[in-house]
């Protein structure tokens, strides 16, 4: 291709198509390939936006002159398909575009190399085939582009274009029947944003938003006020505070286990006749345990369910609370039982740096938080220590621990992409479902499935067990949230394993307890003071900060998913109220304000 402004015409239509292709795979369902055709015929209605950031992105390339105008082409079409490759990986293991808060997050980037790799699929390499073509072409063709010229007029008339086209969009919002047009200036859809502004256009309006945001939001008069009516709904729907279990384990001490990526699914399956879970299942003998029960996680998924867990309060809607505010004022599960005379710990079987947790717990209020420095040399798979090892330490931490203590800690060894080493493989599974992701998720919860069993063992034997109640949640969904689309592949009869709809599980263990299900709908955001009713904790201002409700108690059967879904049974009023918690949480993190 020759001719003097050529250069621009051929990068932005490779840029254009690039972008076709990117939304293509959003389209899909597994994300794994791209709705090319599909995704065509519906960004032809979003051109002139497309046109508008685009041309921002490449008009630059009318500054320079010859092959130095290809070469410079070439580049910035490198850095689009870097970013649109790097969106699509994250929306793979997020189900939402990157932020530039997640720049604040790149320390959790050390030990997950092997869970970054595992987002790639062999039909990205359409994303990057003309970035890997046009410098061959280059090379092989010695006179490209030699007749392309430099023209500020040219710069300036696209500039201004584009300028036309990206700042008519606020005017046409209101005017613009297209679906999805609400999304145009906000990023709380970002996929939504990504197909009406292109992902070059998202990126800038989230660099905007970010830069406007600051670290403190400032609330009006009538935003609190909505807020405080938000609040007295809440409280409206709950029977009999008192009624039991209130106080069954009043002055007992507290183990709250996070487990990584388990989902409800397994939970008290069998493949080849081994159970996947049989601690688990024999746990729930024992316990209260809550079969509707789902994840509420977003961007800080691990951290965003301790958040969650431990203050009732649901997370950002960009990044996660531990990373932008990990010293905000929380009502927490250390804080409440510190009340009634409890001291609190807190460990991991990771750097405290990883999601900033340490400084988070801090916050929150445990009085004595352990990391995996503080352990020293121990036994390591994956990410962390191996939960054999780190599992044996909580035990022994705990058996000096004063008395009545709440406890956290969360397990890592089953952290994607489940590819446990054989030595720790303990279920017999056929070789072609064993080198299957499924297998390596099965014996992944498997695996720390056997670790809890030690830990409950270990707390018999150092006498604690008849006096602790041992809390069991998973943090996300694991198999069903990275590798959707290898699931449907799985070399194994029925259908029990092909959903999961973000079901973890949740169960409160004590020896003494006969089981009982708790069908009614709920979530991570509920913990906290469901746990507080069976303590006996009394009211305080504490109580009243949380956004979650005492599933023992409550009369509302839901849960508030991630992307504003509403499961359960409510009325359509009442499921706009619970829509609004989250949303009501984000702004009250921002603000400083969930404590006076």
């Amino acid at each position: 291709m020759n001719g003097k402004r050529s250069a621009f015409v051929l990068f932005f239509v490779l840029a254009w198509m690039k972008c076709v292709l990117f939304y293509g795979f959003l389209l899909d369902e597994s994300h794994d390939t791209s709705r090319f055709f599909l995704s065509f015929v519906m960004i032809l209605w979003r051109f002139p936006f497309y046109i508008g950031f685009l041309g921002l992105f490449l008009c630059l390339l009318f500054l320079f002159r010859g092959r130095a105008k290809a070469w410079i082409g070439w580049g910035l079409l490198a850095i689009l398909s870097a970013i649109v490759v790097s969106d699509l990986w994250y929306f793979r293991g997020f189900e939402t575009l990157p932020s530039l808060h997640v720049l604040q997050q790149s320390g959790n980037l050390q030990d997950l190399g092997g869970s970054i790799r595992s987002m790639a699929r062999p039909w990205d390499l359409l994303l990057i085939f003309d970035v890997m073509i046009i410098p061959i072409h280059l090379w092989m063709c010695p006179t490209w582009f030699q007749e392309e010229v430099r023209s500020w007029r040219a710069f300036s008339c696209w500039l201004i274009v584009c300028l036309f086209c990206t700042s008519a969009i606020p005017a046409l919002k209101a005017y613009t029947p297209l679906r999805d047009s609400w999304a145009l200036y906000s990023t709380i859809d970002s996929e939504g944003t990504a197909y009406n502004l292109s992902p070059i256009g998202y990126h800038i309006l989230d660099a905007i938003e970010t830069a406007k945001e600051g670290e403190t939001l400032a609330l009006d008069a009538s935003e609190k006020e909505k807020i405080k009516d938000w609040y007295a709904q809440k409280e409206s729907n709950l029977e009999e505070a008192s009624r039991e279990p209130f106080g069954q384990f009043r002055g007992y001490n507290l183990l709250l286990l996070q487990v990584e990526s388990l989902e409800a699914f397994v939970w008290g399956r069998s493949v080849e006749g081994q159970a996947i879970t049989p601690t688990l299942n024999e746990m729930k003998q024992h316990s209260y345990w809550f079969s509707r029960f789902y994840e509420q996680v977003g961007e800080g998924t691990t951290s965003d369910a301790e958040f969650t867990a431990n203050t009732g309060v649901y997370p950002l809607r960009k990044s996660s609370v531990f990373v932008r505010f990990p010293m905000h004022r929380y009502p927490s599960l250390p804080k409440w039982f510190e009340e009634s005379g409890y001291s609190s710990i807190s460990m991991h079987p990771d750097k405290g740096a990883y999601w900033n947790w340490k400084t988070a717990h801090q916050s929150l209020g445990y009085d004595t938080r352990i990391d995996s420095l503080d352990i020293g040399e121990a036994e390591r798979i994956g990410m962390g220590i191996s939960d054999q090892a780190f599992l044996q330490e909580v035990s022994q931490t705990l058996a000096k621990q004063p008395q009545p203590f709440v406890s956290f800690a969360v397990t890592l060894s089953s952290h994607a992409p489940f590819d446990l080493d054989e030595k720790y493989r303990s279920m017999r599974l056929p070789a072609q479902l064993d080198q299957h992701r499924m297998g390596g998720y099965f014996q992944s919860i498997h695996y720390v499935d056997a670790q809890i069993g030690k830990l409950l063992a270990s707390l018999r034997e150092n006498n604690l067990l008849d006096r602790t109640v041992v809390v069991v949640y998973g943090d996300h969904e694991g198999i069903h949230k990275y590798y959707d689309d290898e699931v449907a592949t799985t070399p194994l009869s029925g259908n029990w394993w092909k959903e999961n709809h973000k079901r973890v599980p949740f169960l409160i263990y004590h020896p003494s307890l006969s089981e009982k299900e708790i069908s009614i709908h709920g979530g991570q955001v509920d913990i906290l003071p469901t746990l507080a009713h069976l303590f006996g904790l009394p009211a305080s201002p504490l109580s009243q900060a949380t956004l979650g409700r005492n599933l023992f108690t409550t009369a509302d059967d839901f849960a508030v998913l991630r992307k504003g879904d509403v499961v359960g049974n409510l009325p359509n009023e009442r499921a706009t109220w619970a829509k609004q918690g989250p949303l009501y949480a984000d702004r009250l993190i921002r603000s400083n304000m969930l404590l006076p």
